[in-house]
């Protein structure tokens, strides 16, 4: 079902990088679907690894409902990254 990805999604996925011992950075993926639809992370994984390099496929998945954002609309990514630790509790072995 990874063909639906793309066509299920509201307002794109923002990614950030987040701490890796091993790597240095690994990607975060924050996923906005559009209303009554669902994804499976493992589906939305087997997508990205269609198109993307192995380094640019998200090693964490969340998906959201609302994104912060500025008054002016755009996303504070800043506050996503903030947000990693307590979204993603795993990279706590990763500092």
């Amino acid at each position: 079902m990874w063909y639906k990805s793309a066509s299920v999604l509201k307002n794109g996925v923002y990614v950030i990088g987040v701490p890796s011992r091993r790597l240095g950075e690994e990607v975060a993926a924050y996923v906005k679907l559009k209303e009554s639809e669902n994804l499976e992370i493992t589906d939305l994984i087997e997508f990205c690894q269609k198109g993307l390099a192995r380094y640019k496929i998200p090693k964490y998945v969340k998906f959201v409902t609302e994104y912060p954002q500025t008054v002016t609309g755009k996303i504070k990514k800043f506050e996503l990254k903030k947000g990693a630790l307590q979204d993603f509790p795993q990279l706590q072995n990763e500092i």
